[in-house]
């Protein structure tokens, strides 16, 4: 493993009838041949781009351009070092 970046999903339950938030935090993987998620693994040749949005001061959204479509995982950290390593495996 080369690098990770935190992401955090965000459940929704009803438990005894009351809607419960539940924040789950992950990892995102960077080997030198692929990125896992909890739900995905995609080759490093099927990620086209990665690419971050700043929508609050605390949160953006870390998105993965792939050949199966665009997959947003929401951060708390901006992302940069992870990006800036994707591009030198890249190259």
């Amino acid at each position: 493993m080369i690098m990770t970046q935190r992401y955090f999903t965000v459940t929704r339950k009803i438990v005894d009838g009351t809607q419960v938030v539940l924040h789950q935090e992950q990892l995102i993987k960077m080997f030198k041949d692929k990125i896992t998620t909890s739900a995905s693994t995609f080759s490093l040749s099927n990620v086209h781009d990665i690419s971050f949005r700043k929508l609050t001061e605390e949160l953006g959204i870390l998105y993965l351009h792939t050949n199966q479509g665009l997959f947003p995982y929401k951060v708390r950290e901006e992302p940069h070092g992870f990006i800036a390593m994707f591009y030198k495996l890249k190259n």
